[in-house]
């Protein structure tokens, strides 16, 4: 029997024995969300979905659905493999899982298995995924796969766009990081100096004429300039309070004091239970600033 393991999984193809686990899976309300309705109301139709599904890909790919089992008491859990579709030109990665196997590294440990089984093994040259567009957790589980978002796909022509997911050197268009900002000076030489002596900037060059400045950020670039919209710009510290009093000790007025901002109980932003906290100013040129910081919560 084909079987692929992990440390705690082994991974097999699907039999129309296993109807019984695939009606449940597919009748979850997850599934019905996120990867939609499969027309399974029998254990007949969970056993035609098998023969129609999986096991005709084994026969014409080589390659499908796998049930995911643990290792040691053989306990069904959910499925994980490769799929070719019609309406998509590569072979992509899907996974499903009961609920009460959520959140325990099942899933990325049994992709990773499939991920690895189908570029060393199989010799398949792209591996893409596709997921709903609202399922966050599976595209945060496609990035840890090494996979990044490319963009949105109309795969049935039906207006229901999904996300596709690609190896990074697959992507035709993505954007490393935030090359330069370019920010209103009124007066070159006093923004100059309020960048460099009181916000401690890394100064790399001016222009004048044209009326240009250049600053480095940690890697951005800053662009002050003469001819550039008002902006506002947000610079991450690591400690909000003591950067503000000592900008406050230099001579720079805020708006307001350091003060919570959004209460980050999800891990939106980062890690979940964090605040993101802010406080805000103005430059010479009456851009907007502010400092910006990740607290712990009664820190």
């Amino acid at each position: 029997m084909f079987t692929i393991n992990t440390d705690r999984l082994t991974l097999r193809e699907l039999s129309t024995d296993d109807a019984e686990f695939i009606y449940r899976l597919v009748n979850e309300p997850s599934f019905l969300r996120f990867i939609g309705d499969k027309g399974v109301r029998t254990l007949d139709d969970a056993q035609q979905y098998i023969l129609n599904g999986p096991i005709a890909s084994y026969q014409r790919h080589g390659f499908g659905l796998y049930l995911v089992e643990h290792k040691t008491d053989r306990v069904p859990i959910g499925m994980c493999g490769l799929l070719k579709r019609e309406t998509l030109a590569d072979v992509d990665i899907g996974f499903a899982f009961i609920p009460e196997y959520w959140n325990q590294g099942y899933a990325i440990e049994s992709a990773t298995a499939v991920f690895n089984y189908g570029k060393d093994v199989l010799k398949l040259p792209r591996i893409v995924a596709i997921t709903n567009k609202d399922n966050d957790s599976s595209g945060k589980l496609l990035e840890k796969l090494g996979l990044r978002y490319e963009k949105l796909v109309d795969l049935n022509g039906d207006g229901d766009v999904t996300r596709l997911f690609v190896s990074p050197d697959l992507q035709t268009m993505r954007i490393e990081r935030i090359h330069q900002i370019a920010v209103f000076a009124r007066d070159l030489d006093e923004a100059v100096s309020f960048y460099r002596d009181l916000l401690g900037a890394t100064f790399i060059a001016k222009f004048d004429p044209p009326g240009l400045a250049f600053f480095d950020f940690a890697g951005t670039r800053i662009l002050l300039e003469k001819n550039a919209p008002k902006a506002t710009i947000y610079f991450r510290v690591a400690n909000i309070h003591a950067a503000h009093n000592e900008l406050v000790a230099k001579g720079v007025k805020f708006i307001d004091q350091p003060h919570m901002i959004f209460s980050d109980d999800n891990g939106m932003f980062g890690e979940a239970g964090e605040e993101e906290w802010m406080t805000f100013f103005s430059d010479p040129s009456e851009n907007t600033l502010a400092l910006a910081s990740r607290v712990k919560k009664n820190d």
